[in-house]
């Protein structure tokens, strides 16, 4: 083949991860069996390496879509760093055996589970938290004992640059490697044989990996989206209510998966709120569209297509009767989004039926809480849902009615700060849960062992011929065990 003959780079990068992949099964076996200390060790060199490239991630963020530097520490270093510290501190424990009970007719044996490494697995990230949704579940896969392969978003090649530098200078790409490219290296990726793969992305290209994994009946975990809501009873205090809402919506510029995507506010206080949440945006990024657009500490859209969709959406709403109440304004040239708060919306459009990724925040309103449920339960399962309320007996009845991955009470996203607790969705937004020891198991294999040291010999006692004797001795077991 000619060397500049087109699809040669790519033909010849197949080649080049299919060799990474056999090299990886070589290497399988000796990764597999490292105990608790060593797998501690390369997570410690892991985080002295993040730490060591801190101020090139916080350049790399800011070119990719002028994310603040304080936004990169908080919302992609820090729950790594903290993610890994956990897992430090509680690997060895989570290696043991763990013993089981053993039932009364198999006297004399003893039963335990052993958590083993899945083998290879391929994790697949997005670009919204081009670092956090790449290491979060590689730190797991490290604690499990895996190899893997790590495909970051092409939409963010500045933080692919680090995050080589990163994984190349504790890992040999053996154990893990670094894969760039764009979709149809993730497609070729997804039809190599994984033991595990690994997404965070939409729900759309989720099924196109399910079904690749399916080709290979490779397990797989998926951390999708949805549209989040945010539940503002009238016994809500307001004011706090507002910061967080603002804080959450608007961090990363609106492009974080448990982002609320849509307001449900009681009637009663929907006036109050709604201008409280146009006085904390003013008060975060400035009180006039051009100090807004100017601001330091809010970003752009990372990619063009996101970008003219959520614009559509949105011009699409005003255009049928929906009312901005703050922002709406553009700025194609930098794919900016000023954020923009939106009333009277058809919840039939686009921009109800679908997750924003953006700076942009309808709000709906209700009369009673069984009609707010009966709307968020129209919808798919979202991957995180919040509650404003003062009232645990309120609290406890929408928790009863609904489902999504996590849910966060009186404020916004901060279950997700915390690894002691599983993170991940449900049905449409996603399957499998990570962090702390659920991202642990998650990229295990969960092995039950039996260690028969029976006295009674039950295959002895059972097998054919089935004589009188052993039917009395099968009538005795269904009825006294």
């Amino acid at each position: 083949m000619i060397v500049n003959e087109p699809g040669y780079e790519y033909l010849n990068a197949e080649t080049h991860l299919s060799a990474v992949f056999n090299k990886m099964k070589q290497n399988v076996d000796s990764v597999k069996i490292s105990n608790a200390s060593q797998r501690i060790l390369k997570l410690k060199l892991l985080k002295e390496s993040i730490l060591s490239h801190q101020n090139e991630m916080r350049e790399a963020m800011n070119i990719s879509f002028k994310k603040p530097a304080l936004e990169t520490d908080i919302t992609e270093l820090l729950p790594v760093i903290s993610h890994i510290n956990l897992v430090v501190k509680n690997l060895s424990h989570w290696m043991k055996p763990e013993r089981r009970p053993t039932p009364k007719e198999l006297l004399g044996a003893k039963s335990y589970v052993i958590h083993e490494p899945k083998g290879i697995v391929l994790i697949l990230s997005p670009w919204n938290y081009a670092f956090n949704l790449l290491f979060d579940p590689l730190v797991s896969a490290i604690a499990a004992g895996n190899c893997a392969i790590l495909k970051p978003s092409e939409a963010t090649p500045a933080a692919v640059k680090v995050i080589k530098k990163i994984v190349e200078a504790v890992f040999p790409p053996n154990e893990v490697y670094v894969a760039e490219g764009d979709a149809r290296t993730a497609s070729y990726l997804t039809s190599l044989p994984f033991d595990h793969i690994f997404f965070t992305g939409s729900p759309a290209i989720g099924r196109l990996v399910m079904k690749a994994a399916a080709e290979n009946l490779a397990s797989v975990t998926l951390e999708l989206g949805g549209k989040t809501p945010a539940i503002v009873h009238q016994d809500a205090d307001i004011s706090k209510t507002a910061n967080s809402l603002v804080f959450a919506k608007f961090l990363n510029t609106g492009q974080t998966c448990i982002a609320p995507d849509y307001l449900i506010v009681h009637k009663d206080v929907l006036s109050k709120l709604s201008s409280a949440l146009i006085e904390r945006i003013e008060s975060c990024y400035g009180n006039t569209p051009e100090a807004i657009k100017s601001s330091p500490d809010f970003g752009r859209i990372v990619t063009e297509g996101n970008y003219l969709k959520i614009k559509s959406w949105l011009l699409r709403d005003i255009g049928q009767g929906a009312r901005v109440i703050h922002g709406g304004n553009f700025d194609d040239h930098e794919k900016y989004i000023e954020p923009t708060l939106i009333t009277n919306v058809n919840c039939e459009s686009a921009l109800m039926q679908n997750e924003i990724f953006g700076p942009v925040l309808p709000i709906l309103e209700y009369s009673t809480i069984d009609e707010a449920l009966d709307f968020v339960k129209s919808l798919p399962k979202p991957l995180a849902s919040y509650i404003f309320s003062k009232s645990s007996s309120l609290q406890e009845y929408v928790l009863a009615n609904t489902t999504s991955g996590g849910t966060t009470i009186n404020d916004c996203l901060l279950h997700n700060f915390n690894a002691h607790l599983p993170f991940g969705g449900v049905n449409n937004s996603g399957m499998g849960k990570g962090r702390g020891v659920y991202g642990f198991y998650e990229f295990s294999n969960v092995r039950g062992v039996l260690n028969a040291k029976s006295y009674v010999r039950i295959p002895e006692l059972l097998s054919a011929p089935y004589t009188k004797m052993k039917y009395k001795i099968a009538d005795i077991l269904l009825r006294w065990f």
